[in-house]
């Protein structure tokens, strides 16, 4: 009995000891990855047929698809910010090394990179950080205009419009607020936003699913060429002509007005060291 009861203590206290390091882990591994969130960020999806932009940075209890949702934001928003610069190559080993996690989440969070259009595979290389040339930047900029002029048009058909002209308004304002500060990354969500309103009224979940890669893409590019006020300024005032051009009725002059908005930023892209 003496010998049952030891056996039986020395269970239980092994039992707490693995639950206690069990526990510690997985705080550590939480407070790893919150202090790498972004505060804040352009992230967009789609729900209920529309973009909307979410902010970083909420807490919620950890299991594996969380672990891969918190790994996926930080890598991207350091691919969007270059802190990850393009053509990098990403390896499993500095990832799990980096985040403390095994590698399931990681290639969760990687794969999710990939539909983004920010990663691309390579047969017995690896998975590197997008890397476009000049001819894939004329493409994209060209397509994105032309998904853009689609959202436009989709979006002057919205039964509603008081609501997309008040939407186009308030963005307007907000962006402004945010045109000769230094906080690049605000400037950024709103400067996006702009294009988003469109897409958020378009009411069709195929353009919104094309655009959605295509814009994770941009957003490398006009977050390093919108650093500079005087292309920010630049942009802001394409913006308003755009917004003027739709609230005046004009769509079609809305629609050529944003085509060459996207072709003016392709030259500030190609103009990119």
């Amino acid at each position: 009995m003496s010998n049952m009861l030891c056996l039986l203590t020395v269970f239980y206290f092994t039992l707490l000891l693995y639950v206690l390091q069990y526990t510690f882990c997985k705080i550590y591994n939480a407070k790893c990855l919150l202090n790498e969130l972004p505060l804040y960020g352009i992230m967009p999806s789609i729900n209920k047929n529309h973009f909307i932009i979410l902010k970083g940075g909420t807490t919620m209890a950890l299991n594996r698809s969380t672990l891969s949702e918190q790994i996926y934001e930080i890598l991207r928003n350091d691919i969007l910010t270059q802190k990850i610069p393009c053509g990098e190559k990403l390896t499993l080993n500095t990832l799990k090394e980096r985040f403390q996690v095994s590698s399931t989440p990681i290639r969760d969070a990687l794969t999710r990179l990939e539909k983004d259009g920010l990663l691309q595979y390579y047969s017995n290389i690896g998975v590197n950080v997008i890397d476009l040339n000049a001819k894939d930047l004329k493409e994209l900029f060209t397509f994105m205009g032309d998904l853009d002029a689609l959202a436009i048009r989709y979006a002057s058909d919205y039964p509603q419009q008081q609501e997309v002209r008040r939407a186009l308004i308030q963005n307007l304002e907000e962006t402004q607020k945010y045109l000769n500060t230094s906080d690049i990354r605000q400037w950024r969500s709103c400067s996006d936003g702009l294009h988003l309103v469109f897409y958020q009224y378009c009411d069709n979940s195929r353009l919104c699913s094309s655009a959605l890669q295509m814009r994770s893409q941009i957003t490398i590019y006009s977050n390093r060429y919108e650093r500079e006020v005087e292309n920010r300024e630049k942009v802001f005032e394409e913006h308003q002509k755009i917004a003027s051009a739709f609230l005046n009725g004009d769509i079609e002059g809305a629609v050529k007005k944003m085509q060459s908005h996207l072709q003016d930023s392709l030259a500030q892209a190609l103009c990119l060291p």
